[in-house]
């Protein structure tokens, strides 16, 4: 009897425990629906907030706007081999931009004309956008006094960001310190180019749209970095005004002969053989000055002169050429800024150039007179 009664109060402790085991179970099931709802709940949040942050991108609407760039100007000299007529770029400026269908354009100047090529997917390039927004750019020129007029030449860091109705602009002039938010934007757009592993060459790669800036005002600041009218960075010939003026085409003259007897004084000062002048040369040079002037560019900006020297000089064999650009309030603090630059400096000193042509133009509006030097060996 004692062993049946056990069996008897066994039955019942398995039953209660099955009980509670079932009990357990579902207590369990219901923690882990809710912990799943949560989750669930929270991914829907936070795909809700990435689409909603995708969905407000101020990113510039046609394809081949820019939405970010660098550039570190500098002046342009190419050379030509006499019997390949391969090209070699001695020194071009350094530029890297993503436009807004993603596509990457990365120059690192290098000699060979190649620009590296690739596309960056519209998330990381949105991304992009808004770490280089967050920077708050707009700040960097309460660091510096207010805008100069002093001559400038080609000789600069540029940054470019814009959004669908809005750009900004900013340069560093070599010899000044670069402001820690620039420069973290510079890593950000260079890192970007990391994508960019395809190559064509310098002449035949894709020209973005013209920025188009917004008006400058007179809180504008400095002489080491400044909002500029980037207009002229990627310049299409075809978009110049046509207006001229006897008084401009008067005044460009002199400064144009001014120019062409200083840079000869000093290359006969130094012993350096003197440059004879080239009238296809002068043509050249005057259509990218006047293109400068009517554009109102705040910063000189180079030309493909190497392909508008061999179009409109086309019987001309030439091996190598370099351009200066500049802008200033007159011939001789232009030519001051040439000289006081080394790599201006290097072009109008150097031996192997033995033809030049120089054109110049003002622009009544700002009063500043726009020169470019064009050099030629033949």
């Amino acid at each position: 009897m004692a062993r049946k009664i056990s069996s008897k109060k066994s039955k019942a402790s398995n039953i209660k425990r099955t009980s509670r085991n079932k009990t357990l179970q579902s207590t369990n099931f219901l923690n882990k629906s809710r912990m799943l709802v949560f989750v669930v709940l929270f991914a829907l949040i936070g795909v809700a907030f990435l689409f909603r942050s995708y969905a407000q991108s101020d990113l510039p609407q046609a394809s081949n706007d820019i939405v970010a760039a660098y550039i570190d100007a500098k002046p342009t000299v190419v050379s030509r081999d006499e019997k390949t007529r391969q090209l070699n770029w001695e020194s071009h400026a350094k530029t890297y931009m993503a436009l807004a269908d993603g596509t990457l354009l990365c120059d690192d100047g290098n000699s060979e004309g190649v620009v590296r090529t690739g596309e960056l997917p519209k998330g990381h390039l949105k991304q992009l956008h808004r770490e280089i927004k967050k920077l708050d750019l707009e700040s960097v020129s309460d660091e510096f006094s207010e805008i100069s007029t002093e001559a400038v030449v080609n000789d600069y860091e540029g940054f470019y960001v814009a959004s669908q109705d809005s750009s900004e602009v900013y340069t560093v002039d070599r010899d000044q310190a670069k402001p820690d938010k620039l420069a973290k934007m510079q890593d950000r757009i260079v890192r970007a180019c990391d994508r960019a592993n395809q190559k064509v060459d310098r002449t035949d790669a894709r020209q973005p749209n013209m920025p188009i800036m917004p008006a400058q005002s007179a809180a504008e600041k400095t002489s080491s970095v400044r909002s500029r009218v980037m207009a002229g960075l990627f310049p299409k010939a075809d978009a110049l005004p046509r207006t001229s003026s006897t008084s401009q085409v008067a005044n460009a003259l002199d400064v144009a002969t001014d120019q062409f007897n200083k840079i000869n004084n000093e290359r006969r000062a130094r012993g350096v053989p003197a440059l004879g002048r080239n009238y296809c040369l002068d043509l050249v040079a005057e259509e990218w000055s006047k293109y400068m002037a009517q554009a109102a560019l705040s910063d000189p900006v180079h030309s493909n002169f190497g392909a508008k020297v061999s179009n409109k000089c086309p019987s001309y064999y030439w091996t190598m050429l370099g351009e200066n650009v500049g802008i200033g309030g007159d011939s001789s603090s232009l030519f001051g800024a040439f000289m006081n630059s080394p790599s201006h400096r290097a072009n109008i000193l150097d031996s192997g150039f033995n033809y030049i042509g120089v054109g110049a133009y003002k622009n009544n509006s700002n009063g500043r007179i726009y020169v470019t030097h064009q050099f030629m060996r033949l």
